[in-house]
């Protein structure tokens, strides 16, 4: 700590070895300046009016975090008090000055509040025990995650094996903890907002300057989103997989539908036109037709073809695809239909039309089996 004497207008009178070497200066220099030459500018008004105000009131006061300008021109941090001194034998007064630089703690302060801020505006969840597992601190993260307050969590046992109901992993996490090493572990819970939640612990020893243990620090992430987004990827790419398989297996049934319409077509030009086969084989050419759109919307699906889009007469779309249904489809299910012959046409895939009012028909045939009954 630097020490000084100074008359009551501030002028230095006597300085201790620890003062010149706070600031830098010899002691000449002190014989020619005042204390408030130490303050920084913004802050000598405030040292002198502290002079001052000693012959007036308290015989003592506390200037803290003055800053003040070494010779180097550095800032540095100061602690002073002031105290006014009276020589019986003489009466002459004169001010004591203990002068202490915390420019270190001042720091230490600083890098302590950067650190606390930095842990309340981490996004995960922090929490810090002690060698009992009994919560000292968590931050705002933990908070959300836990949907709770600080004030629930201090004082309680950080619970962190929802699941463990043997003990085992506990057990193994203590002891890697005790031993000064740190633990990671994923674990899936129950969640009261999520079905089940997956959380990523990573416990870790704090110790003190010594080296000694004195605090764990839990820090918690929450994998639950990330997993979604890689089982989302995962099913991407199993659709992908099936359009590319999807894609292979229509090229070669559209092989085979190429036959197949090829010698129907065949068939019917050497069939007499009053055979009674002819109406057969124009069912099949019909099938076909729509056996050949379906080709082309799994094409469509498996992103090698484009979709086409053209001027469609909906109930026309329909009245087809409920004649063949009519065949496939038991007796015992009746069909009710009123459809307007008017209406306009409309800018679709008529395949698209015909799959659904099949899909449709058929899933209303399988909830009715196996009574029957009526769709409409």
């Amino acid at each position: 700590v630097g020490m000084a004497h100074v008359d009551t207008s501030g002028t230095f009178l006597v300085v201790n070895r620890h003062l010149r070497d706070i600031f830098g200066y010899e002691e000449d220099w002190f014989q020619r300046m005042r204390l408030s030459a130490l303050a920084a500018p913004a802050f000598e008004e405030m040292v002198s009016s502290a002079l001052e105000s000693l012959q007036r009131g308290p015989q003592s006061t506390m200037l803290s975090e003055v800053p003040c300008i070494r010779k180097d021109g550095t800032t540095i941090w100061c602690n002073i008090r002031l105290a006014l001194v009276t020589m019986y034998s003489t009466g002459t007064a004169y001010v004591a000055a203990l002068v202490e630089d915390i420019s270190e703690h001042r720091a230490a302060i600083d890098e302590c509040r950067r650190l606390a801020a930095a842990l309340e505006q981490a996004a995960d969840a922090i929490a810090i025990t002690d060698l009992n597992g009994v919560t000292c601190y968590v931050n705002a993260a933990f908070e959300r995650l836990r949907d709770t307050q600080e004030a629930d969590c201090v004082g309680r046992p950080l619970p962190l094996l929802h699941d463990d109901r043997d003990g085992s992993q506990a057990e193994r996490m203590w002891a890697r903890l005790k031993a000064g090493e740190s633990w990671t572990e994923r674990i899936t819970q129950p969640h009261p907002k999520d079905r089940f939640r997956t959380e990523e612990y990573t416990l870790s020893p704090i110790r003190s300057g010594s080296g000694e243990i004195t605090h764990y620090v839990a820090v918690i992430r929450d994998l639950t989103p990330q997993l979604r987004l890689e089982e989302q990827i995962r099913q991407r790419q199993k659709m992908e997989a099936m359009g590319t398989l999807a894609a292979g297996v229509a090229h070669d049934f559209n092989n085979l539908l190429a036959v197949i319409i090829g010698f129907t077509e065949i068939a019917l030009e050497e069939l007499p036109k009053d055979d009674a086969n002819r109406a057969n084989l124009h069912e099949v050419l019909g099938a076909s037709s729509h056996a050949t759109e379906l080709v082309r919307q799994i094409l469509s699906f498996s992103r090698q073809a484009p979709i086409e889009l053209r001027p469609v007469f909906v109930q026309e779309v329909v009245e087809d695809a409920l004649k063949l249904l009519r065949r496939v489809i038991p007796p015992n299910v009746e069909f009710s239909t009123m459809i307007d012959k008017g209406c306009r046409s409309i800018l679709a895939d008529p395949t698209a039309i015909h799959q659904i009012v099949m899909n449709l028909c058929t899933n209303a045939w399988h909830a009715m089996e196996p009574r029957g009954g009526k769709q409409a």
